[in-house]
């Protein structure tokens, strides 16, 4: 029970940080775990994974499998699969080479006779003597048996112990394990039966038959022919150990070969980190910044493993970077965006680990989160991403509005009513409670249609900031942006509104008043109306005191007489700044009465110049200012047409 324990903890530690390139001690203890409990394959089959790991200790890891395939016995060390190929592919060499020496030693004297001399003792008859004798013998068995005997005999005697190694290694040929358990099988030749010399057996003496007491030359004949059987014995037991060193030493070598091709293969990939690897200073986590040099370096890194395309690799790299770089936004961005395109069912995790953790008051992994959910069709998700961010982080507009957009989207608009309204509650200044004002007001009466609502979201604005002018013109824009021209009444109440504040600087206030002599002139409905805009806008003017440098009268010349009056054109006058733009209206204006003051025109002399009044607004069209073409000069500076559809009289423009 304890040891799968161990085995499911060492084997969920090496899942985790397995790849590291400093997991080396990881590895060493669970290969020790594995050796003290005698499972020799399975501490193969850790080597076969941890060989193919780059890591800081490569070499001292093949050095490690080496010693222990070298101190083993294979078939207790390799796979059973393992073992049964390069068994095979042993035999195989080990056959052929037998081969080959068995054709070479044919080559030479005759095996069989090489034994047979062996065996004859000096003196006596040789094998074609002992042949001749059989043949001319009375009785040829008994003669052959005592030839036998008597030869055998002496060769026993002697101790000529290489005639019987020459047979045992003639009757054995080539050797294996199926040949060893043969031979292992047979015994030597009983006591009774003894080899004529031609490889027949002859029966037991006649006087042994009879129940007579055998000769001492049958006893002796006897005895030799077990000690050669034994003698043979010994010599394919002493073939065979030979033949299972050779494989037990080819079948290590097999497997230490395969072994290194992996090795020289590890051995480049380490090659390749072994830079990025020095240039990490701090592996571990501190809340102190890194160095750019460490930034830059992680970076690199991540590229680099990123393009060699392994994908546990990169994975295991992308972790160990997020520990040293865990307050870095960027790193854990780069690696959502990486696990988008390869693994995007760990997406979630990633930004769990991210923003409930390490990144709780960054603002943008947050959105990116609460984008991927809603994404995903997890709105409440969404919701509460955004929700928790809005606590770590209060009072940010950004986080606001996304909520805001989120609920929007979705259509539950009684939640958008209820952030705006919780919105301008919270706002911790008046800049933030104008701009949710605003939104919230565009809001009713854009997408809710409720205009009622969002005009009354704006005056409480203006009420509290009734200086701003920027409310005035968010408000005016709200009641002008309806269907058509929107509400004349309403509009005018806002005119009148701007007007009557006394927060209001007297450049906005007539700011206001030329709009409004610009609205009623395009959309007014009632003349009235518009002759009393202008009378008020020239009111504000003369209290203003024009606005700017007063010209001499003197310095315009009759029309006639001279050059016609120049007056500033469009382009001359910024469209941002009223003051600039007032100026040039009143010097277009005192340029009209200056030339009221000449000579009047005739019908047939040059016409007078027509003069341009400018607006507040650079979009607000030019007022053509006529002259009467009686001769008389007009009676104010503004003289519009009597009926309505008059044309202007048409003047020079210098």
């Amino acid at each position: 029970m304890h040891g799968i324990l161990h085995y499911r903890v060492y084997e969920a530690a090496v899942a985790a940080a397995g790849l590291d390139f400093r997991s080396d001690r990881l590895w060493e203890t669970y290969i020790d775990w594995q050796k003290t409990n005698n499972r020799l394959k399975e501490t193969l089959i850790l080597f076969d994974r941890i060989l193919r790991i780059p890591t800081q200790q490569y070499s001292k890891h093949f050095d490690r499998f080496k010693e222990l395939v070298t101190s083993q016995r294979p078939v207790d060390v390799l796979s059973d699969y393992e073992y049964s190929q390069l068994y095979h592919e042993v035999d195989a060499v080990i056959s052929a080479q037998e081969k080959a020496a068995a054709s070479a030693a044919a080559a030479g004297p005759s095996t069989a006779s090489l034994a047979q001399a062996s065996l004859v003792a000096p003196g006596t008859a040789t094998p074609s003597t002992t042949t001749a004798t059989d043949e001319t013998t009375a009785d040829g068995s008994t003669g052959n048996n005592h030839a036998v005997a008597s030869a055998t005999g002496e060769a026993a005697a002697t101790g000529d112990a290489s005639a019987a190694t020459g047979d045992a290694s003639a009757a054995t040929g080539d050797a294996s394990p199926a040949t060893s358990e043969t031979n292992a099988s047979v015994e030597p030749p009983a006591p009774s039966e003894v080899s004529n010399g031609n490889g027949d057996e002859t029966a037991v003496p006649p006087a042994a038959k009879e129940g007579e007491e055998p000769d001492a030359a049958d006893i002796a004949a006897a005895a030799a022919a077990e000690d050669i059987a034994e003698l043979k014995m010994l010599a394919e037991q002493e073939a065979l150990a030979k033949r299972d060193v050779k494989m037990v030493a080819g079948i290590r070598e097999r497997a230490i070969a395969a072994r290194y091709a992996i090795h020289r293969s590890t051995e480049e990939a380490v090659r390749k980190r072994w830079s990025y690897e020095e240039g990490i200073k701090r592996p571990y986590f501190h809340v102190k910044p890194l160095e750019r040099s460490q930034l830059k370096n992680w970076r690199d890194y991540l590229e680099f493993e990123t393009k060699e395309g392994d994908a546990e690799r990169i994975a295991m790299l992308y972790e160990r970077c997020l520990v040293s770089c865990a307050l870095y936004e960027d790193f854990w961005v780069k690696y959502i965006k990486y696990l988008e395109s390869t693994k995007p069912d760990l997406m979630r995790s990633i930004y769990t680990r991210a923003c409930r953790i390490h990144l709780k008051k960054k603002p943008n992994i947050h959105l990116a989160w609460a984008a991927y959910e809603e994404a995903k069709g997890d709105v409440s998700a969404a919701r509460q991403v955004l929700a928790d961010l809005d606590k770590f982080v209060p009072h940010i507009v950004l986080i606001m509005l996304h909520r805001i957009s989120l609920e929007r989207r979705h259509g539950h608009h009684e939640n958008v009513i209820r952030i705006f309204e919780e919105a301008l509650a919270q706002a911790s200044s008046s800049d933030a409670f104008n701009f949710y004002s605003w939104r919230y007001a565009r809001y009713l009466a854009k997408v809710c249609r409720d205009l009622g609502k969002a005009r009354t979201v704006m005056q409480t604005a203006i009420e509290k900031d009734s200086g701003n002018k920027r409310l005035f013109q968010q408000l005016l824009s709200l009641e002008m942006s309806q269907d058509g021209i929107g509400d004349e009444t309403q509009i005018e109440a806002v005119f009148t509104a701007a007007q009557n504040s006394a927060a209001l600087s007297q450049n906005a206030k007539q700011g206001f008043a030329q709009r409004r002599l610009q609205f009623l002139e395009e959309y007014g409905s009632q003349g009235s109306v518009l002759m009393e805009a202008h009378e008020c806008y020239q009111k504000m003017y003369k209290k203003s005191g024009g606005g700017g440098k007063k010209r001499n009268h003197s310095q315009v010349q009759d029309s006639t007489a001279g050059p016609a009056v120049k007056v500033p054109r469009v382009d001359d006058v910024s469209a941002g700044d009223d003051s600039q733009q007032n100026n040039a209206f009143a010097n277009a204006n005192r340029a009209l009465q200056a030339m009221h003051s000449q000579q009047p025109a005739t019908a047939t002399a040059q016409p007078a110049q027509q003069a341009y009044v400018y607006g507040a607004q650079q979009q607000q069209p030019w007022m053509q200012v006529p002259y009467a073409t009686t001769g008389q000069p007009a009676t104010t500076a503004y003289q519009y047409p009597a009926v309505a559809g008059q044309a202007w009289p048409t003047y020079q423009y210098q």
